[in-house]
């Protein structure tokens, strides 16, 4: 048999194989661009074990972008690019994002709406709803007193977050 044909037939068998495990294991095929954020204080190991080495804790509300599900644990990365491996049940459906340098939140979808609030960065946002095509994100500020009064619901730019 020409060699060839034996390179078509083997590049054939490979690509069936991985056709298979990607129908087959759908859960274990990434999803990009797949969001989300801690639902309570959670360990974070090098590895999809409870016996892998714990990295560091991570705090409710910090948003972190999936890339990969394996079983029980979910690869993640956080707004640094830390990766890291976290048990699934631990993500929540709540959607936060961080600001990634000092920014404004306006009280409308435009920048020529009144600044509701100044932000520094690294400040977390729970995200409420984007306008897919434009600029912006609406977001729900809550201060560390966690009280109503410290709830501020405003408008920032896309490009001044990451984890949306």
């Amino acid at each position: 048999m020409p060699r060839t044909m034996l390179k078509v037939g083997q590049s054939l068998i490979l690509l069936l194989g991985l056709l298979h495990a990607v129908l087959v294991y759908p859960q274990t095929a990434p999803k990009l661009n797949q969001w989300g954020s801690v639902g309570q204080p959670a360990i974070l190991y090098d590895a999809p074990s409870k016996q892998a080495k714990p990295l560091f804790i991570a705090p409710a509300g910090m948003p972190v972008e999936v890339l990969l599900t394996l079983n029980a644990f979910v690869k993640v990365r956080d707004a640094e690019g830390s990766v890291a491996w976290l048990e699934k049940p631990a993500l929540s459906t709540l959607r936060t994002v961080v600001t990634r340098q000092a920014t404004s939140l306006y009280s409308a979808a435009n920048e020529s709406a009144s600044i509701t609030l100044s932000l520094g960065s690294g400040v977390w946002l729970e995200w409420l709803d984007s306008n897919s095509e434009g600029a912006w994100l609406k977001v729900r500020y809550r201060s560390a007193s966690g009280s109503e009064s410290g709830v501020i619901t405003g408008y920032l730019k896309k490009a001044a977050v990451w984890g949306y």
